[in-house]
């Protein structure tokens, strides 16, 4: 049995995190795996055509699916394989089972399922009512129960990480914990947890984790971790050992992601003293009746505030999260989030316009409310404000937004341009006047950010850091 994933290949170099662990379960099975990143048909054919896996599997987020739609559609015309389709938009729009070329869906976590399937298809058996998949046979589909949520996550090997080939570089992703206690409405966590029984928030031990850190100094020379868990900091008892030991075992200065309210002089003594060097909070939106409304976030501007002083006064550098373009949101709302980032001084930011993603409550309440048709096909590939400069909530004030977009950072580093920003974006519409204040002030602010990312993307992650510390953005 021959297994193939093919992800689309971006500007920016992402780890595949659910791909890796999937195929380290594979091959710690026997199964031949292999991955190939690449967006170009031609060269994904001549791939195939070597390789010739009996499934190839796609892990598909909302906004890509049409391009992984459009693939396996070319492929299969050429190529006799099984494709399965896991990830984000599968869980959550499970409809595509009905697409041609789509033969197996995963919903939810796939490593054990995805192992069963390729299982029963290597030895002839029948797979039609393995857990967590819904399958197209002879023009039936089979939808199956899910299985409980994986409970010891210390059971799962170390993550493939040459499933696309040897690393390149040192910078790596890991996972410590799966799962989130909170509701907000944008994200997928308030769906998945109903999708299984079980424990939903789980935590792998203090030793599998700085076990697998240490394999990837010693055999990928790693100079730093980056922990993608929704958030890091959940268990305190945790957190205190990791700080104990992490330091004096590994030694790797690392990221993490952090939520306000789980922040306090405790937490980030203890991540310091572990070595971490940069936090990922996310800010969302600096409107309260949009923050509880809207996204669900129960917690205060205050707490973002002092979650940035008490970053700042140990030396952690932290980049928020910011959204714009909410149902229902003005312009004249959108600079509160402008302003609460100006107080929490943040070192980076990232902003994106509202992505209504298929599942959320978020998506339910835009469409129920006229802010959006439910079209998912046309969501952006990224949600990134810049590269993808689509808003897809409905609003009177797209043009206001794109702008905003574009000197979101400007303002937050030099916040005595926001009154003059404040002018452009608030006269009355399509006016001289209006336009002139635009142009004068987006002009250098819009070349400034052009330049910083295409040269952010350029580079490595350590010479992004450098750059960033250099540019202060």
């Amino acid at each position: 049995m021959k297994i193939l994933f093919i992800v689309k290949k971006e500007i920016i170099s992402i780890e595949y995190a659910g791909l890796m662990l999937i195929s380290a379960v594979l091959k710690n099975a026997g199964f031949t795996v292999q991955g190939l990143v690449e967006k170009d048909y031609n060269r994904i054919a001549d791939k195939v055509a070597e390789f010739q896996p009996d499934i190839i599997g796609f892990s598909m987020t909302t906004g890509q699916h049409q391009y992984y739609l459009d693939l396996v559609k070319k492929l299969k015309a050429k190529f006799s394989f099984i494709s399965i389709f896991g990830g984000p938009h599968p869980t959550y729009f499970p409809e595509i089972i009905h697409e041609h070329g789509v033969d197996i869906i995963c919903v939810g976590e796939g490593e054990y399922p995805m192992l069963e399937l390729v299982q029963c298809i290597s030895t002839g058996k029948d797979y039609r009512e393995i857990p967590n998949l819904i399958i197209k046979r002879d023009g039936t589909i089979y939808t199956n129960p899910p299985r409980p949520f994986l409970q010891e996550l210390d059971q799962l090997p170390y993550q493939d990480r040459e499933l696309f080939g040897f690393p390149e570089n040192t910078n790596f992703a890991i996972l410590a914990n799966r799962g989130c206690p909170n509701n907000c409405s944008y994200c997928f966590n308030h769906r998945l947890r109903k999708l299984a029984a079980g424990k939903y928030i789980r935590q792998r031990s203090v030793e599998n984790v700085i076990a697998e850190v240490k394999e990837l100094r010693d055999r990928y020379h790693a100079t730093h971790i980056e922990f993608q868990d929704d958030i890091f900091i959940l268990d305190k008892k945790w957190l205190s050992e990791f700080a104990m030991r992490y330091p004096q075992e590994v030694g790797l200065p690392f990221l993490c992601h952090v939520r306000a309210n789980f922040v306090n002089p405790e937490v980030v003594a203890l991540l310091k003293k572990a070595g971490c060097t940069n936090a990922v909070m996310g800010v969302e939106t600096g409107n309260n009746a949009l923050r509880e409304k809207i996204l669900n976030r129960r917690m205060s501007n205050e707490m973002m505030i002092m979650a940035g002083r008490l970053f700042r006064e140990n030396g952690i550098e932290l980049l928020t999260q910011n959204i714009i373009a909410l149902p229902g949101e003005t312009i004249k709302a959108a600079f509160d989030t402008v302003d609460v980032n100006i107080q929490i001084k943040p070192q980076h930011m990232n902003l994106y316009f509202c992505q209504p993603y298929p599942g959320t409550e978020l998506a339910k309440y835009s469409v129920e409310h006229g802010f959006f048709d439910a079209d998912f096909d046309d969501l952006p590939e990224s949600a990134n404000a810049r590269s993808s400069n689509r808003v897809p909530i409905k609003t009177s004030e797209v043009r206001e937004f794109k702008l905003l977009a574009d000197i979101f950072h400007l303002l937050v580093k030099f916040p005595f341009l926001v009154p003059y920003a404040q002018t452009a974006l608030g006269l009355k519409r399509d006016t001289r006047l209006k336009r002139f204040w635009s142009s004068l002030i987006s002009l250098p602010i819009v070349i400034f950010s052009r330049v910083k990312i295409y040269t952010l993307r350029l580079a490595s992650h350590e010479q992004r850091q450098t750059i960033r510390r250099i540019l202060k953005v």
